[in-house]
């Protein structure tokens, strides 16, 4: 005997195998979903309960206002809902949720109105946890200054991968300037180091060869600078310095070179020099502003140059030469009673001179 189901049975089975299908659907959805009708939980699959920190079942008949971190940010939520549910807009926000275990946490919340006419129909709602993406987004605009705080109103705007790509790179293009300045420039006085020194003292005497005229390299020790740093101190020497270099700058050209290639010691290249006396001219512009009494910090004192000169392509062809032969005058400077400049001339020393005092 063959036994037919009933209709009935047959929409039971038909209704709770529809069910099941759904609740996988729902259980294997990426994204929080959630079904709540007159602001209580109906419904919610894994991802939300796990998400939230609660069981289905502990939330099922709770009301809504338990994910929220205040009863004002629930309030505030609703008065902007209701309006664009009612209209039949999707919802679209971010805010800050929070776990069962009180934590906070960042959240992009969608909602939509099952019937935009009837509100006892109830509400599905699809979160997702946006946390991650938020430090991202955080750090980006402290770190460029671009953005104003008000990272709940921008976040959409830099939320694509795109914008955040271009930031980085930006980050990045800025941290290896800042590295190439660092690596080709002194710390105490801002001034070209060693190494971006012979770069432009390279790239001078390629110019210089190509025009046909000449260039010089001044060597610069400080006298008894020692005495300085030993009797007043390192700070006071450190701010000597950076009087020392700014008073070479403001008598240089835009064209010249100075660096810091020492503790004391520094090195000034001149491109398109005429003549010896030019060079001469420079020298003893820069022994008379040196010499010339400072007040570093409260302290009066007085500051001495010795300056050794070379000019290409007399007394060298490359670098290292140049700069050794301008030492070599410089310590005959300083043999002859400091406070003067010397030109190299092979074995001999020529133009000793001391500043004019001031």
């Amino acid at each position: 005997m063959i036994t037919v189901p009933t209709p009935a049975v047959d929409d039971a089975q038909a209704l709770r195998q529809a069910l099941l299908e759904y609740q996988a659907i729902l259980d294997n959805a990426p994204l929080g979903v959630v079904f709540t009708r007159d602001r209580r939980f109906l419904r919610a699959n894994m991802r939300f309960t796990e998400m939230f920190g609660w069981t289905s079942e502990q939330l099922v008949g709770q009301l809504s206002t338990l994910v929220y971190p205040s009863r004002e940010a629930f309030d505030n939520l609703t008065a902007q809902a209701i309006p664009a549910l009612s209209a039949g807009h999707r919802l679209d926000v971010e805010l800050e949720m929070k776990r069962s275990d009180d934590s906070l946490f960042w959240c992009r919340m969608m909602a939509k109105a099952i019937d935009p006419n009837d509100h006892g129909a109830g509400t599905i709602f699809i979160t997702e946890d946006i946390t991650e993406r938020r430090k991202v987004q955080e750090a980006l605009l402290q770190a460029h200054g671009e953005l104003e705080l008000r990272v709940q109103e921008r976040t959409a705007e830099l939320a694509t991968a795109n914008t955040r790509l271009r930031d980085e790179i930006q980050v990045r293009r800025h941290a290896e300037a800042q590295l190439s300045y660092c690596a080709n420039h002194d710390a105490l006085t801002g001034l070209p180091n060693r190494r971006l020194l012979m770069d432009r003292l390279a790239q001078a005497m390629i110019q210089t060869k190509r025009h046909g005229d000449r260039l010089a390299v001044l060597f610069i020790d400080l006298d008894c600078f020692k005495q300085i740093n030993d009797r007043l101190g390192h700070p006071v020497g450190d701010l000597s310095l950076q009087a020392v270099a700014q008073r070479c700058q403001n008598i240089l050209r835009e064209v010249d070179t100075i660096a810091r290639v020492g503790g004391d010691e520094f090195v000034i290249v001149l491109p398109h020099i005429a003549s010896d006396d030019a060079v001469a001219e420079t020298a003893q512009k820069i022994l008379s502003a040196l010499a010339a009494p400072y007040l570093i910090d409260g302290v009066p004192l007085t500051i001495t140059p010795s300056i050794g000169i070379s000019v290409f392509p007399k007394d060298g062809i490359d670098e290292d030469t140049l700069i050794s032969r301008a030492d070599a005058a410089m310590y005959r400077a300083k043999r002859l009673g400091r406070c003067n400049f010397q030109i190299f001339d092979g074995e001999e020393m020529i133009a000793v001179r001391r500043a004019t005092p001031v």
